[in-house]
């Protein structure tokens, strides 16, 4: 592998790492909850610590919960227990815990490349925490090498996992008895979501009404494909899309660099445009160093999400965003007091 690519592919390796660094909009509540519901194609690799449960290879389906301890403060979870489950057994614990929630909602969060399992628990039960989300968190975890040198290891993995993911979307929206199922992908989990909805659900007749927000967060996407090919089908499926991006995610210029074309994550030449998607354009709220993550390294950029997921409010009224007119169409600016 060159050093050019090694070195492109380091700044995503860190850019999975960060935690919320900016001021606080509102204060932090105790989490209602310390269980993330999961399923994974991973393979198992060390059953005696929760860390290492499951590894980078490549494994069969497997569902489960995770535990967490999930502190009130901004502090991360910490991950002390996986409990995998026979596929009943988790669908009948997901919708009691569905039954119990607040608001008999649930999120489906697909971490993006370079994370772990644990990571991606971790960033589940955070990402509940923070953003007051009263319902019910699920990851999906697919065998991300967690290497910085893996990239293409792990876009090959997203390809090898579409119908693995498939099935387990079509069991949280057909039969997990949430009233409302939210959809969130990042950066290279983004590219998996679309790829699962495109190539499988939307053409097997999956029945979209009670899937919520469908939320694309620095997606490593082709911004081209995106604006002539996915997004056009993906808005003539009724869905309420949000793709959140920014100009200054070291990450998706790394991605433009590998892959040779801009990001749909990446506004830097402008933001990715397509009529009936809201485009969030972050780069006020991401003063990190790498910017990749910026969904949970600002609590600016969580409070607008938060305001999305929680009351369903569109961009047009949620109140940190101002809107933008250029010849291609309309975008918002998450803008920064």
């Amino acid at each position: 592998m060159s050093c050019r690519l090694l070195f492109v592919l380091s700044w995503m390796l860190v850019s999975g790492c960060a935690t919320f660094s900016d001021d606080k909009v509102q204060e932090s509540k105790p989490f209602p909850s310390s269980t993330v519901y999961y399923g994974t194609d991973r393979a198992r690799e060390e059953l005696s610590d929760p860390q290492r449960f499951y590894g980078g290879e490549r494994g069969k389906v497997e569902f489960g919960e995770t535990r967490l301890a999930v502190p009130a403060s901004e502090d991360p979870a910490a991950l002390n227990m996986v409990i995998p489950l026979s596929r009943e057994d988790y669908l009948s614990r997901l919708r009691q815990a569905v039954r119990s929630s607040e608001s008999r909602t649930v999120f489906v969060f697909i971490h993006g490349y370079n994370r772990s399992f644990s990571q991606g628990a971790i960033l589940s039960a955070d990402l509940s925490r923070d953003l007051k989300f009263t319902g019910v968190p699920i990851l999906w975890s697919w065998p991300s090498t967690n290497n910085p040198a893996g990239y293409v290891e792990d876009r090959n993995n997203i390809r090898w996992g579409r119908p693995h993911l498939s099935a387990f979307l079509r069991d949280v929206i057909e039969s997990s008895g949430a009233e409302t199922v939210h959809l969130l992908g990042h950066s290279m989990g983004g590219f998996a979501l679309v790829d699962a909805f495109l190539y499988d659900l939307l053409p097997n007749n999956l029945d979209t009404r009670r899937i919520g927000e469908f939320v694309l967060l620095a997606p490593d996407i082709d911004a081209e494909v995106f604006r002539r090919d996915i997004g056009p089908k993906l808005v003539d499926a009724g869905m309420n899309i949000t793709l959140y991006t920014s100009s200054n995610d070291k990450a998706m210029a790394s991605s433009r660099a590998i892959n040779g074309y801009p990001r749909a994550g990446d506004s830097f030449d402008g933001p990715t445009l397509v009529p009936g998607i809201e485009t969030i354009d972050a780069t006020a709220a991401n003063n990190s160093i790498l910017g990749h993550s910026y969904f949970e390294e600002s609590q600016t950029v969580g409070y607008d999400l938060a305001e999305l997921l929680n009351k369903r409010t569109r961009a047009a009224d949620r109140k940190l965003l101002t809107t933008y007119k250029l010849p291609a169409g309309i975008y918002w600016r998450l803008d920064v007091e």
